[in-house]
């Protein structure tokens, strides 16, 4: 499908409502895509550039959700949580806006190129207020963001380090009357101090997927059936895949933890675990459960 763009005033029809709350609101929107999403139902999902597999997952588990809602999801495009939703988005059949800090028609990040040209050619909606060709710059990304709060109805950030890009969209969004939500992490985690922060500040919490359809359903008014015998085929029993769910560990730690007197021994089962797509290894030396894992885990 050919790539369709317009450029938006305030005072055109297409000009969403919402961005007018905002008290520099952009005069003009340079979009590429679907047009007539702007007036859909969205719900942004945003998180850490510098994403853990739990973040990652987080992601992937609040865009399948939404697009259960039929909402249309949010986000920055951005390498890590942001990718991995607007991704897991059009994997589950939904659509996504993705709103740059660069002009709507320069790729950036160029990882992102796949998920950008999907969006361009129908399955979405690639916005900026930056004119075309205009590259990305430092002072560009906070007010994109203010753009991905004010569009949605709700927020959500499912990992943030603290005083991040991120934390900022969600004070965007808290000073614009929006509902906010993050998903809470372990509070020896670098990677979410910034969503714990956001959940002591007021934000509501993220705990499974029923507590989602529950706000998805109070906010949109929407409503989800859920087939019956959905849910995790992960092994919760094993003790390893236990102690990953707490956090991730290095070999030293899941040795003591599991009380095993052979490395060795150990070493092959993480190996094994690898292989399978179950666990991964950190660039710290840990082991964390992979995406896919941790989402088995969430969806109750």
């Amino acid at each position: 499908m050919k790539e369709e763009r317009f450029e938006i005033s305030q005072d055109e029809p297409e000009y969403p409502e919402s961005l007018k709350e905002l008290e520099d609101a952009p005069q003009k929107l340079y979009v590429i895509g679907d047009i007539g999403l702007l007036k859909s139902l969205c719900v942004s999902i945003i998180g850490s550039r510098k994403s853990t597999p739990y973040g990652e997952a987080a992601a992937e588990f609040c865009a399948e959700v939404a697009v259960d809602h039929k909402l249309t999801v949010v986000s920055g495009a951005a390498i890590g949580c942001d990718l991995a939703a607007g991704l897991k988005t059009l994997e589950c059949g939904g659509r996504s806006i993705a709103v740059l800090g660069s002009g709507a028609d320069v790729v950036y990040p160029s990882q992102a190129r796949k998920f950008l040209e999907r969006l361009k050619r129908g399955e979405g909606l690639v916005i900026s207020e930056q004119p075309w060709g205009h590259k990305p710059l430092r002072w560009t990304f906070p007010k994109r963001n203010r753009i991905i709060a004010a569009l949605s109805r709700a927020l959500i950030v499912v990992e943030a380090g603290f005083k991040s890009g991120t934390s900022s969209t969600a004070v965007a969004a808290f000073d614009l009357g929006r509902e906010v939500y993050a998903v809470p992490g372990s509070i020896f985690a670098k990677s979410s101090q910034g969503c714990n922060q956001i959940i002591s500040e007021g934000a509501g919490i993220i705990v499974d997927k029923l507590s989602l359809d529950v706000a998805f359903s109070q906010l949109y008014e929407s409503f989800c059936m859920r087939r019956e015998g959905e849910g995790s085929q992960l092994n919760q029993a094993d003790p390893i895949i236990r102690a990953l769910l707490s956090s991730p560990c290095d070999l030293e730690s899941l040795q003591e933890i599991l009380k095993m007197s052979s490395v060795v021994e150990l070493m092959t089962m993480m190996s094994a675990y690898e292989i399978d797509g179950t666990v991964v290894k950190l660039r710290d030396g840990r082991y964390s459960l992979s995406s896919s894992a941790y989402n088995s885990s969430l969806q109750k």
